[in-house]
């Protein structure tokens, strides 16, 4: 995570600090912490877990205890990685770890225990699934897949990354020149209806917030439905669109082609499977083979958030 590979220090001082009352792991990778909470589980039993790190690694984390058959354990992401929309979903306002558990286990931070369904996406084929806050496609894709080409956790790439896409989008000559972005091909439904068989990205998520202020999704969600924005216009709608889809407004587009509302079903049949899962690049691509995938709402899980 970004924090931890700024001051590789934090961890140690998390340790020193919290050895007392807490076991500490950190370890090199997310697959190593899932099998460190395997053993810890075996062994004492695990009532909370407070993770520091990205998006993705909390993903991991919430995966590993939405599986267990009984007695999961209650999670809450403390940030320390780039976006960090786990932490402010629990009610978070920084993203730094330190203070965030120096306020929670001094007490400053009053937390409560609320229940919360991820979405749930299933490759049909292999029956392989992963849970998560948020999954996109399309050029969500391409960006995640070129941002981590270029340098995963530069500052200044990002930036020029970000110049270089917004140009994509307003001038063709340019998105052609460098070739990492394009419209996702494959048969694409919402709640069993077919959208479309060609688009620019979709978003899934039962998270609200993506970015600070960043609030895209329209509509209430319920123990079904899970926000979702579709968008099956060009490059240029896109880019003209981008302050009303920031918060949460309708573009002047044909619905028939953008579609920003909760849905309880999504079915995806494609050669190309790279989805993003809460910040990470996933590719379930079979070669030459197209894989179907569907998207619903997944099953509760126990959040620490911060009491208002």
């Amino acid at each position: 995570a970004k924090r931890l590979r700024e001051n590789g220090d934090i961890g140690k001082l998390i340790q020193a600090k919290y050895s007392s009352v807490a076991t500490v792991i950190c370890p090199e990778n997310s697959g190593i912490a899932v099998a460190k909470l395997c053993e810890l589980e075996s062994v004492y039993g695990i009532s909370e877990i407070y993770v520091v790190g990205g998006d993705g690694t909390f993903n991991r984390v919430m995966n590993w205890t939405i599986r267990r058959p009984k007695n999961r354990p209650v999670i809450m992401s403390v940030g320390g990685g780039e976006m960090c929309y786990f932490a402010r979903a629990q009610g978070l306002t920084s993203s730094d770890p330190l203070k965030n558990l120096e306020e929670i286990f001094s007490g400053v931070l009053s937390l409560e225990k609320t229940s919360w369904r991820p979405v749930k996406i299933t490759n049909a084929q292999t029956k392989d699934f992963r849970y998560a806050g948020i999954i996109a496609n399309g050029v969500v894709s391409d960006f995640v897949e070129w941002y981590e080409n270029v340098g995963k956790g530069d500052f200044r790439k990002v930036i020029w990354m970000i110049f270089i896409g917004a140009l994509s989008v307003l001038f063709d000559f340019v998105r052609k020149a460098h070739g990492r972005l394009s419209h996702a091909e494959g048969k694409l439904s919402l709640n069993h209806t077919p959208f479309a068989t060609r688009h620019l990205a979709f978003i899934s998520s039962t998270i609200n917030e993506i970015l600070p202020t960043c609030r895209p999704f329209r509509g209430k969600i319920d123990g079904v439905n899970f926000f979702n924005i579709t968008d099956a216009r060009g490059f240029k709608r896109l880019a003209l669109s981008v302050p009303f889809i920031w918060f949460g407004k309708y573009p002047h587009s044909p619905r028939s082609r953008f579609y920003n509302h909760p849905i309880a079903a999504l079915h995806y049949t494609t050669i190309d499977a790279r989805f993003v899962i809460d910040g990470d690049l996933v590719d379930w691509s079979a070669k030459d083979s197209e894989c179907l995938f569907s998207i619903i709402k997944g099953p509760e899980v126990t959040l620490h958030t911060v009491r208002n």
